[in-house]
């Protein structure tokens, strides 16, 4: 494929990139050129020769033009063929496929909207693993789950031993060389009290009831449906066609009539709601739904806005990175799951 075979290498990234030239074309080119300089600048460069009109975008002011742009992101999609996006997930329980019943019993927070949560940069979604993981120990350790603890539950070494036993899958000995090695290269005595301590609750630990483990979902989310995403971060005249109909609706013009007459809004001409980001319309729905977090998702999903997309927190600074993803409740079977912990699953 010469060229395109080049650009197919750089990455599932610039595919996406792609994905957005073929339903959002203006869109794209105006963040999407941005990710790629950051991204890879090799990569920006082969796109930009396969792609000549995309480094124009200044006078992309005709339909012809856009429909060409258009045409030649169509042909290198179907030479590479469109792989979802390649997303990650953390959560402190095991499954082989998403449920929406169980939204709500990791962190909880649920800041972006009601849904299932997933992070294009994988060491959000590790971190995230990672804290969730804890506070189910924390509550396993200290009473709020029932079930058998090892050990003296109250000893400040149990999340300690916790963490050693998962490094080492269970093997006491494995753990207890490891602590040696880890406090002798910190400069910390193993011939004390403390040292005692953390290796007799790690001896009496029963690792089969060890709490729930931190565990990474490697996922696929189609391209087809992250255009289709309500964008946090950017303003009603540039969100996805779903998007803009939902918002512009009867339904949403009432709420906005309501929301003024209660001042709970400022009076707003239709030229400055436009402005508006996503995330003020989903506050919108949501204020005028008793602030129920749920009621945007529902009003989106049934309108074929499949989810939230939002610049993550390294990235909100800049205006332009990574992104973490929702997808609402009644959309995981959009969801692919390909690998648990590294290991390949094959489920949906």
């Amino acid at each position: 494929m010469g060229l395109l075979a080049d650009i197919y290498s750089a990455g599932d990234g610039l595919k996406r990139k792609v994905g957005g030239l073929l339903s959002d074309p203006m869109g794209t080119i105006d963040l999407g050129i941005s990710r790629l300089k950051e991204d890879n600048n090799n990569a920006l460069n082969l796109f930009s020769n396969a792609f000549p009109m995309a480094g124009e975008k200044t006078v992309l002011n005709s339909p012809e033009q856009i429909a060409q742009l258009q045409k030649q992101a169509a042909e290198y999609a179907s030479q590479v063929g469109m792989a979802a996006a390649t997303v990650w997930h953390g959560s402190p329980h095991k499954f082989d496929k998403f449920d929406s019943s169980k939204i709500g019993t990791g962190e909880g927070a649920q800041a972006y909207g009601h849904g299932l949560y997933l992070a294009e940069n994988k060491n959000i979604a590790q971190g995230y693993a990672d804290v969730v993981g804890r506070q189910h120990n924390q509550k396993w350790l200290y009473g709020d789950d029932k079930v058998s603890k090892p050990g003296d539950a109250g000893s400040r070494w149990a999340l300690a031993g916790i963490d050693w036993l998962k490094k080492t899958n269970g093997d006491k000995d494995a753990a207890i060389s490891a602590i040696k090695r880890n406090w002798e290269e910190g400069g910390y005595s193993t011939k004390g009290k403390d040292f005692r301590e953390l290796k007799k609750w790690v001896i009496d630990a029963d690792f089969a009831k060890i709490a729930p483990d931190n565990n990474l979902y490697k996922v696929d989310l189609p391209d087809e449906h992250i255009a289709k995403m309500l964008d946090w971060d950017k303003p009603l005249s540039q969100q996805s066609k779903e998007v803009q109909a939902a918002f512009q609706s009867p339904e949403v013009q009432s709420m906005v009539q309501s929301l003024k007459q209660k001042g709970v809004m400022g009076d707003y001409s239709a030229d400055e709601l436009a402005k508006f980001k996503g995330e003020d319309w989903h506050d919108f729905i949501r204020q005028a739904s008793s602030d129920s977090n749920v009621a945007p998702s529902e009003f989106l999903k049934q309108r074929g806005v499949p989810g939230i997309r939002y610049l993550d927190g390294g990235s909100r600074g800049t205006g332009a990175g990574t992104s973490n993803f929702v997808v609402f409740p009644g959309n995981e079977g959009l969801l692919s799951i390909l690998e648990r912990n590294g290991q390949p699953i094959g489920g949906r």
